[in-house]
């Protein structure tokens, strides 16, 4: 019993990177062949490219790095209705500090057109993350999609004034 084998050479459009990234090869045209056939040789065209850090561009980046803030923010948000068509939205309301100190206590209102709620979160430990689980009721679930107003009760962190705790806090998305 003979078998009768057609090999026909496949053309294939690939991209390869380099192993740091840089050196980029792009729609290299190879012609994939039987093991038997001598490959040609076809020369390459590799492009670099790296990022030009200026100085201002160096000054930013360390900047961000070294921004002291305490970051709200909000994940997990869900709505639901219930059989006698109440909405319930629920969420999780995160505290992320990237202060090199604790923070004792933090208390504030989240306000968004429709809806407000208090929140207060106690002992923050320095440069950590926390949160809590939370649930609201009503029709202003529906317009928490956009940035609340925050009203900061109170901030507390050891040799800050109130108001230069409150000028940490920023809303992000």
């Amino acid at each position: 019993m003979g078998m009768l084998v057609f090999m026909f050479p496949l053309i294939v459009y690939s991209q390869i990177f380099s192993p740091d990234n840089n050196v980029v090869q792009t729609d290299q045209k190879s012609t994939l062949v039987s093991p038997n056939t001598p490959a040609k040789s076809q020369p390459t065209k590799t492009i670099q490219t790296k990022p030009v850090l200026t100085d201002q561009s160096m000054a930013k980046a360390s900047q961000k790095e070294n921004l002291q803030e305490i970051r709200l923010y909000m994940r997990d948000f869900q709505i639901s209705k219930n059989l006698n068509g109440s909405i319930t939205c629920t969420m999780r309301f995160y505290v992320q500090s990237t202060l090199n100190q604790n923070i004792s206590n933090i208390s504030y209102r989240l306000n968004w057109p429709k809806i407000e709620t208090p929140l207060s979160f106690d002992s923050i430990a320095a440069k950590s993350v926390t949160y809590q689980n939370y649930a609201l009721l009503g029709d202003g679930c529906y317009t928490m999609d956009k940035t609340p107003n925050i009203i900061v009760n109170r901030c507390r962190i050891k040799g800050m004034t109130q108001q230069q705790c409150a000028d940490l806090i920023r809303w992000v998305k």
